[in-house]
């Protein structure tokens, strides 16, 4: 099969995936909520009432984890059937001008079904005047990894002046590893040139740019940027790799820290999430002032040293301010409903501005506060409600309704005005949402100071299944 059929394929089983995987996690919410409600039974005192309640509460949750292991039979079947395809496509000489399933561009006649979420970051909008020219495509993505690593399986190899420790994390294209040179300690964000397009390549080029004209507390620092020829093996041909040490924040991103700090299953809470991303937008001040609007503002690329500092990463997606964009890049979970608007409706051009980086912070503080992103929350309602079984395509979810799911319904003991701030930054209208980032600054910093007046700092752990 060619790699354009091979994506006919795809599109259709990550779609079904992702939409089945929106079912389970409903599901599994549900029965926590009935552990949870049993919980509250057994500690009332016993009653004729009681017992007809418990025994009605039991028979509805064996119902429910039925349809938890139907859900999860189904996911088996849809990773068994996109293994092969997916295998395919890496094995595949893709031409870097063909649609993937995680890019929304200009759209053919017939829009693409895209998964519902994704924590891959969206292709870069723009082929750079320098691009890699050498190399054929590689599709051994553990090459870096191999090169770096020790005969005792450990890392200890050398990227330019930098040695490296360990390995932080791996994307589909880039990868990143605590290394340090003679004074400190870097996070390296490796790509190989042949494992990338142009686009790619320029993307990581522009990060550092964008990153390096920055410098604000809140703004993840940039200390270098260089490209090398490595060689694994003796007898190898060299590769060039480029790489751009970035400031190493210990604490990870915030789901990290949400791990750490809450315990696996919890969130954070709500003051410790609101102080986060009053740092963040306090960065995307100095972003916008600086011409760019981020464009992938998620809890992944917000970033801690696990205390009481956080700063926004991530710039490799980054647009100018105004820039008239045939392309629009992202995380789909976060992206604002005036971008998938204009996708679905083919728009040449994509309304990039400050407004798309607000409500993607907003989407973040409502999933740190309900522990589900928005189109989840609203995929998940429109399903309910309509009885569909279906896949939902974001477009479907955002249309179906005016506004996201008060988070009131995840946090009963939010202040009004405390909820309010996180539905007006994620306003469907860009006009309704905060006019700039120091507004939204100014409205999360009088959430705070509400949320500890009226005894919201009590760390109360919430359960979550997202």
């Amino acid at each position: 099969m060619t790699p354009a059929e091979l994506r006919m394929l795809q599109g259709p089983l990550q779609q079904a995936l992702a939409s089945e995987q929106l079912v389970l996690t409903a599901a599994q919410a549900e029965v926590q909520n009935q552990v949870e409600a049993l919980a509250e039974l057994a500690r009332q005192a016993p009653s004729a009432a009681i017992a007809r309640k418990r025994t009605a509460l039991r028979a509805h949750m064996a119902a429910t984890q039925a349809r938890v292991s139907k859900s999860e039979e189904c996911l088996r079947k849809y990773r068994d059937k996109l293994a092969p395809v997916e295998r395919a496509l890496r094995q595949a000489d893709s031409a870097s001008s063909e649609l993937t399933d995680v890019q929304i561009a200009t759209p053919p006649a017939v829009p693409i079904a895209r998964p519902l979420v994704t924590s891959a970051p969206m292709q870069a909008q723009a082929t750079p005047p320098e691009a890699p020219t050498s190399g054929k495509t590689q599709t051994d993505k553990a090459w870096i990894q191999r090169l770096l690593g020790d005969q005792a399986g450990g890392y200890g190899g050398r990227v330019g002046p930098y040695r490296v420790e360990r390995l932080l994390g791996s994307g589909s294209q880039a990868t990143v590893f605590l290394a340090a040179d003679a004074i400190r300690q870097v996070a390296l964000k490796v790509i190989d040139a042949n494992q990338v397009d142009s686009a790619t390549w320029g993307a990581l080029r522009k990060e550092a740019r964008r990153l390096a004209s920055i410098r604000h507390e809140h703004v993840v620092l940039v200390h270098g940027f260089d490209e090398v020829s490595l060689v694994a093996e003796a007898g190898e041909d060299a590769r060039r790799v480029a790489y751009i040490s970035l400031e190493y924040m210990s604490g990870g991103t915030l789901i990290d820290l949400e791990a750490s700090e809450a315990g696996k299953g919890c969130l954070l809470p709500p003051p410790r999430a609101f102080e986060a991303c009053l740092a963040a937008a306090r960065g995307l001040v100095a972003i916008h002032a600086a011409g760019f609007v981020h464009c992938d503002i998620k809890p992944h690329n917000i970033l801690t040293d696990g205390r009481a500092c956080f700063r926004v990463g991530d710039l490799g997606v980054a647009a100018d301010i105004g820039w008239d964009q045939t392309k629009a890049s992202g995380t789909l979970a976060y992206l604002s409903p005036e971008i998938i608007t204009a996708h679905h409706e083919r728009s040449p051009h994509y309304p990039i501005a400050p407004a798309c980086d607000i409500y993607s912070l907003g989407a973040t503080l409502y999933r740190l506060l309900t522990g589900q992103a928005p189109i989840a929350a609203l995929a998940k309602n429109l399903s309910e409600s309509s009885g569909r079984s279906g896949p939902i395509t974001a477009w479907e979810a955002f249309s179906a309704y005016k506004a996201l799911p008060d988070p009131r319904a995840f946090q009963p003991e939010l202040p009004t005005a405390v909820a309010n701030v996180v539905l007006t930054a994620t306003a469907f209208d860009p006009q309704a949402r905060y006019a700039s980032a120091e507004e939204f600054v100014d409205a999360l910093a009088e959430a705070i100071s509400t949320l500890r007046n009226s005894g919201g700092d009590s760390g109360k752990r919430k359960r979550w299944l997202w």
